[in-house]
């Protein structure tokens, strides 16, 4: 079963080294949709689930895209019933990708605080899908006759298994051609120690259009911090002091931005 410290740790490591490694596992999905430039703006509810099959978390989640592909998405989250009182509290989080400035941006209201990484065209163009037509991807299979319509949108079955030891993972995900690749529906069955753990990811609502400009605003006050910072101050959030093992996790993460920026300079771009 997912503890607290185990989910926090994961969501620590996922939402600040992915600001500077240019890879944050629920982000590809936003950055695939710019390619196809149709604005939406989509709902979701992500729910994870212990190995008895019971509800212990619910978070939301929007994904927006501009007509220039610029896009964002943000992760909110609590914690269900009397669970709260023992598990960490989750920040939001805003990832926003500017096309125009060729950067990503890490926003933490509750923090104040944000986290900008240049990012080169080459590396938004290595995020690309193989295919448009079919979204395939290295290692997903596809499963024709589980496709289907979500939200009056044609959705794509796709599948991945990985297995490490005795655990294992499977992704199941219905993707969306038209909406560049983004997944509609996904399920997750997880084996890890030999105890089962399952999350899945809803959509709740789905528009065609430009989205709210204000989902891509960010407050001037919010001040440019380093990741180690930001870990720290989630850290305290939830009233506790950063350990070692985040520190040397911040350093690395720090050292990952400075290099990020003097490339930038270095090219002069």
């Amino acid at each position: 079963m997912l503890t607290s410290r185990k989910i926090l740790v994961m969501t620590l490591i996922a939402v600040v080294a992915g600001a500077i490694w240019g890879t944050v596992g629920t982000r590809p999905r936003t950055v695939k949709a710019q390619n196809t430039r149709v604005p939406f703006t989509a709902q979701f509810e992500e729910r994870f689930y212990d190995g008895a099959g019971s509800l212990v978390h619910v978070r939301p989640q929007t994904v927006a895209v501009q007509n220039d592909g610029s896009n964002v998405k943000v992760d909110g989250g609590f914690w269900l019933g009397a669970l709260a009182e023992k598990r960490p509290k989750i920040l939001e989080h805003r990832i926003i990708i500017d096309q125009q400035a060729r950067t990503l941006i890490s926003v933490y209201p509750d923090l104040k605080m944000k986290i900008t990484a240049p990012l080169r065209v080459g590396e938004l163009q290595s995020q690309r899908v193989d295919s448009f037509a079919t979204c395939n991807r290295t290692g997903w299979e596809l499963e024709a006759s589980l496709n289907t319509t979500i939200s009056g949108q044609p959705a794509i079955f796709m599948k991945r298994e990985r297995l490490k030891g005795g655990d294992s993972w499977i992704t199941r995900e219905w993707v969306s051609p038209e909406l560049g690749c983004i997944a509609l529906k996904k399920e997750v069955l997880m084996t890890v120690n030999g105890a089962e753990q399952k999350s899945e990811v809803v959509l709740k609502s789905l528009r065609i259009g430009e989205p709210d400009p204000a989902l891509f605003n960010v407050p001037r006050d919010f001040a440019e911090t380093l990741p180690s910072k930001v870990l720290e101050g989630i850290e305290a959030f939830n009233g506790r002091q950063c350990s070692q093992c985040l520190k040397n996790t911040g350093s690395r993460a720090d050292a990952r931005y400075k290099e990020h920026w003097d490339t930038r300079q270095a090219e002069g771009k």
